[in-house]
């Protein structure tokens, strides 16, 4: 790979972070918490541990338009690791890593406003 190829893949290892922090978080702000492995976590780890949030959807007493943000910032950081998976499993593609960056900020996107919803109902507002 290139160095910009390098870039891009480290771009998406990061994001993938970020965005996992993200749902540790969230998570454990939900109506019934959902504990999510922290510290030192394999990639095979969080993703089984995010693939559980999108089973326990229909079990989460949320209102539908704050589920559907947990479920696109989940489902999109799933996404995201499928295609790191694909650029490890194959010859490299640009287009991975950018999709892949690309669901991550998808993901961001609905978690920040999860996370904006769950301060104002934390807050009274």
């Amino acid at each position: 790979m290139s160095d910009s190829d390098d870039r891009s893949v480290n771009e998406l290892y990061t994001g993938l972070g970020a965005v996992y922090a993200m749902l540790i978080t969230i998570c454990g702000n939900l109506p019934i918490p959902v504990s999510l492995p922290t510290g030192i976590v394999t990639g095979d780890e969080a993703a089984d541990a995010v693939r559980r949030v999108t089973e326990l959807l229909t079990e989460i007493p949320l209102p539908d338009e704050q589920l559907s943000m947990l479920s696109a910032g989940a489902t999109m950081w799933l996404c995201a690791t499928d295609m790191l998976g694909l650029i490890h499993g194959g010859e490299f593609e640009k287009y991975r890593a950018l999709g892949g960056t690309a669901m991550l900020v998808m993901a961001q996107e609905a978690l920040l406003d999860l996370a904006r919803w769950q301060n104002e109902q934390a807050n009274g507002s």
